[in-house]
């Protein structure tokens, strides 16, 4: 029995089912799930992601103000380029 299973019908998935999932099926889910991750998920990333990294290259990194620049350890005051103020600790 053992050699039935190893021989002909292994050579029937080997071969024949390989075929169709090597072929048939790898070619659906190449080309259709490949253009819907490649337009829909890349229009996403593309659009969201590159606006963000976009903004940030275009304005710069955030604006550090520090009103007690003489302190060791000072309170500042960072500048987000949305224009929101936010309190962060510098070491200085």
């Amino acid at each position: 029995m053992g050699d039935i299973f190893d021989g002909f019908l292994g050579d029937i998935f080997d071969g024949f089912l390989g075929d169709i999932f090597d072929g048939f099926l790898g070619d659906i889910f190449e080309s259709f799930l490949g253009d819907i991750f490649e337009s829909f998920l890349g229009d996403i990333f593309e659009s969201f992601l590159g606006d963000i990294f976009e903004s940030f290259l275009d304005e710069g990194p955030p604006e550090l103000e520090a009103p007690h620049r003489h302190q060791a350890a000072s309170l500042m005051t960072r500048v987000t380029p949305r224009g929101r103020k936010r309190s962060v600790i510098d070491a200085c």
